[in-house]
């Protein structure tokens, strides 16, 4: 839900067309009950009312789903040949058979360590084009900048790191299996070779290495076979450091990659993402719930409901205005009574209705206003008031276009301009 409210977010300030008008459902959500973050989440559900943004968010986590799933795949596929290659004679050298192996991974290990205090956030750029590429359309594009801002959130630094943890565990992986199906169907003779070090350090190191892996029940080597595999292969003690090396990937390779990997999954579920209150976007939604309204039922009164008289002037010239209708299409009034009508644009904010009034009243001629309503907007008290307003100022005549279909509240209209008087176009 968080990332549906993120794009109807965005999509709603770059000006996108919804199957059902926000601020209908902003209004329809003014009196719950609810927090405001559950709100806006039920918002964004309610604005999505075909389902199209969530089935678009679902696919491309599917494809995310899918991307990481064949990387995984490809990671241990590149572990096991490179393995494979790098036993391919059957006299291995044994210090360089483990740095091979595992040399690369500790050394990322150890710097994905020392970044744990920084937890800089990542730059943001690969993963969306990956996903999405540079697509034109709103939808598309906006998803795009959707996941480059949460790649771009400190709290991703875990999120990235479990995935990084997951490839190098796959790798891991695929090193395992291939030396253990070549040391199984191979036989293999081992040897070690230092100009620094001599048998009795090279012992005391190969003890401290295979601590762990005797903890686990495998034989590793012990002094007497250090000092008889130094520069010379010997298939006698071969058995004991291939289960050395087993061991030694397994302990010191997959074993601190599940534990960071299992440590960044839980931080990932602790640092949940949620939507920031503090945009002016959620402000302004906000600022509306919180508005006071001023006709409650204990007060409520009918208006007077004011005929205009009828004039016997001709209108001299016709306007033609929306009231709150922005997704108006830009011909709505057009071949209304087969009159030439002066597009005067839409009014929705208090200050440009009092503007318009202002015009209209200040004009010598006789206007004839044709006013567009949606019809899918029920007809409350202040949309009334302001359509009576504008018809005590249409000296040459008033008119009413209904834009759209409304079902139920287009029927109410059509009963609120009977009642007022005022001409259905």
């Amino acid at each position: 839900m968080h990332q549906l409210a993120e794009l109807v977010r965005l999509l709603e300030t770059r000006g996108h067309t919804f199957p059902t008008d926000p601020i209908l459902i902003t209004e329809r959500l003014r009196g719950a009950s609810d927090g405001f973050v559950e709100r806006l989440y039920r918002r964004a559900e309610l604005i999505d009312a075909d389902g199209h943004l969530a089935r678009q968010l679902e696919h491309h986590r599917q494809r995310a789903v899918w991307l990481l799933s064949a990387a995984t795949v490809l990671w241990f596929v590149c572990g096991f040949i490179g393995t494979y290659t790098l036993m391919h004679q059957h006299n291995l050298n044994f210090l360089f058979v483990l740095a091979g192996i595992l040399g690369m991974n500790t050394l990322m290990m150890l710097w994905w360590l020392l970044n744990l205090k920084r937890r800089n956030p990542q730059s943001g750029w690969l993963f969306p084009t990956l996903l999405f590429g540079r697509q034109p359309q709103a939808v598309p594009s906006a998803l795009a900048e959707l996941y480059a801002q949460a790649v771009r959130q400190p709290t991703f630094f875990w999120q990235g790191s479990a995935l990084s943890h997951r490839l190098a565990l796959s790798a891991l992986c695929g090193m395992f299996a291939a030396a253990l199906l070549l040391l199984t169907v191979r036989q293999y003779s081992f040897n070690w070779e230092s100009t620094l070090l001599d048998g009795r350090s090279f012992a005391r190191a190969v003890s401290l290495l295979g601590w762990l892996p005797a903890q686990l029940g495998l034989s590793v080597p012990d002094a007497d076979a250090v000092f008889a595999n130094r520069n010379r292969a010997d298939a006698v003690h071969a058995a004991r450091w291939g289960a050395l090396l087993l061991g030694s990937i397994a302990c010191y390779g997959i074993v601190p990659r599940v534990l960071a990997w299992g440590a960044c999954r839980w931080q990932q579920h602790r640092s949940t993402p949620a939507i920031d209150l503090t945009l002016p976007y959620y402000q302004s939604i906000i600022g509306q719930w919180q508005r006071r309204i001023t006709d409650h039922s204990h007060d409520f009164c009918d208006d007077a409901v004011a005929v205009p008289a009828a004039s016997g002037a001709l209108p001299e010239q016709y306007w033609a205005v929306a009231l709150d209708a922005p997704d108006a299409p830009a011909t709505w009034f057009q071949n209304a009574c087969n009159r030439i009508w002066r597009d005067k644009g839409m009014v929705s904010e208090r200050d440009e209705f009092h503007h318009f009034v202002e015009q209209l009243s200040r004009q010598s001629q006789n206007i004839m206003l044709l006013t567009g309503i949606r019809a899918a907007t029920a007809p409350d008290r202040g949309t009334v008031r302001r359509l009576t307003t504008l018809a005590a100022h249409a000296h040459g005549g008033f008119a009413v276009r209904l834009i759209g279909r409304g079902g139920d509240t287009e029927q109410q209209w059509l009963e609120i301009c009977r009642e007022h008087g005022w001409h259905i176009i």
